[in-house]
């Protein structure tokens, strides 16, 4: 209920000057989250002994279950609820000065912080802290496991949603990029190294290196035995497909110049025999169709000349929605041909930015969750909040939104509420439960990870 900051406070506040008399700020502040349903400040003030006292200065916004008490042997906890003034966000952090008047003692004050605090005793639950950097994460919803991947330690992070158990696997490489297998088995893994890795969920081993001719920027697993491999660079490479029973190694020989970059992205489509790519670093990114129906991926590669940055492909297999919040139509791959009739362009959603850091997709609930950040008005002052939207899956329309709890630090001796981004995002099988993987923002600068678990009602 109260954490003490070493800082010191200082007041003043009108009542000082009606009353003249000497206010006493006790150090630190009372950090109260609003994910605790029933807030208090408890203080220990051992000279107060057993002295009868009451509030006498505090912001508009407590209301206070009783302005009268009796400390016990030094010690009090004082419950109040929180009333918000008319428009205010209820998100919006509130603080002010609370005032005792303690008999034979004086004004005793104490600064208050109340908000969305995450990290705070009893309200930490929900969230749980990861060690190193993470590189990538994946969910398999069957068996409701999350898998993260982490540098420094170099390691597989599992968690158990269902159950809340988690348990890690030592990687021999440092891992760049992982997915499940179709069966929710194994856990594929590419390294900084040129192997991919296949890691068994039950024995929690390694138990699979496969040699690769390349460095794996990204992998994906798909339901006919076959992984598929863009590879790490900043020039033309070509697509590699893994027969995961074999070992076999196939590499694309697509005629096109530059249609396959470096540090291309590329996602299974659900319930199709393709893959769907984009080229992060160049521009146009372009929209890339692969055709995996053979095993190995075809050597025609479908292209549309489009920006589409980063984008998600949803459950039922049908729609893709790039960065921007334009949804589109899957297109079916037609072999040998180039630059066909762009992909249809079935909506968009209503972004203020195009800073979508990820996307998650729910057909219990018809929904869909979008990871971003957004323009948020306090005190006047326009600030960046990193915000997850849920939408519509159907009308595209919006309908709530989720902000990942502050972070209470003490930086060189200052009290600092940081916010913190969600860079992976996922849903549970039955819509229930959100899981943001998250860190500190990049302006804090440390790589402080965290996941929090929101409730979908």
């Amino acid at each position: 209920m109260l954490i003490i900051w070493l800082l010191l406070g200082s007041c003043s506040d009108d009542f000082l000057e009606k009353n003249q008399r000497t206010l006493t700020m006790l150090s630190g502040k009372a950090l109260i989250s609003s994910q605790d349903p029933n807030p208090a400040i408890h203080i220990e003030l051992g000279l107060a002994g057993s002295e009868s006292f009451y509030i006498a200065s505090y912001p508009a916004w407590m209301v206070w279950e009783s302005m009268h008490g009796k400390f016990d042997n030094g010690s009090v906890t004082l419950n109040f609820k929180v009333k918000r003034s008319e428009g205010q966000s209820e998100t919006a952090t509130l603080s002010g000065i609370v005032i005792l008047d303690i008999d034979r003692i004086g004004l005793i004050g104490l600064e208050v912080v109340y908000g969305n605090i995450g990290n705070l005793p009893g309200v930490g639950s929900r969230i749980i802290p990861l060690s190193g950097s993470v590189r990538d994460a994946a969910m398999n919803k069957a068996s409701e496991l999350i898998a993260i991947a982490t540098q420094s330690p170099d390691q597989l992070w599992f968690y158990k949603t269902a159950t809340g158990e988690s348990f890690t696997v030592p990687l021999p490489h440092s891992p760049q990029c992982i997915d499940f297998t179709s069966d929710g088995k194994a856990v594929l893994v590419g390294n900084t190294t040129s192997t991919l890795l296949q890691v068994n969920v039950e024995s929690r081993s390694v138990v699979r290196s496969f040699p690769l001719d390349c460095v794996a920027f990204d992998v994906v697993a798909a339901d006919n035995g076959w992984c598929y491999i863009a590879p790490q660079g900043n020039e033309k490479v070509t697509l590699r497909s893994l027969n995961l029973t074999t070992g076999e190694l196939v590499t694309s020989k697509e005629s096109w110049s530059v249609l396959l970059y470096g540090n291309c992205m590329i996602r299974k489509v659900p319930g199709k025999p393709l893959l769907l790519g984009t080229r992060l670093q160049l521009g146009p990114t372009g929209i890339l169709l692969f055709d995996i129906s053979r095993g190995a991926a075809n050597d025609t590669i479908n292209y549309w000349h489009k920006d589409l940055g980063n984008f998600w492909v949803f459950s039922d297999g049908t729609r893709f929605i790039s960065g921007q919040g334009i949804i589109y139509g899957v297109p079916s791959y037609i072999a040998n041909q180039y630059n066909t009739p762009d992909p249809m362009e079935m909506g968009a959603i209503q972004l203020n930015y195009f800073n979508v850091y990820d996307m998650a997709f729910s057909e219990a609930k018809n929904s869909f969750y979008v990871a971003s950040y957004d323009n948020w008005q306090s005190g006047g002052n326009t600030e960046n909040r990193y915000v997850i939207t849920r939408y519509h899956a159907g009308n595209y329309s919006r309908l709530s939104r989720f902000e990942p709890s502050l972070t209470a630090l003490n930086e060189g001796g200052e009290l600092v509420l940081a916010y913190n981004m969600v860079r992976y995002l996922f849903v549970n099988d039955d819509g229930s439960r959100l899981y943001g993987i998250r860190r500190l923002a990049p302006g804090f600068g440390a790589e402080n990870w965290s996941i929090e678990e929101f409730d979908i009602l």
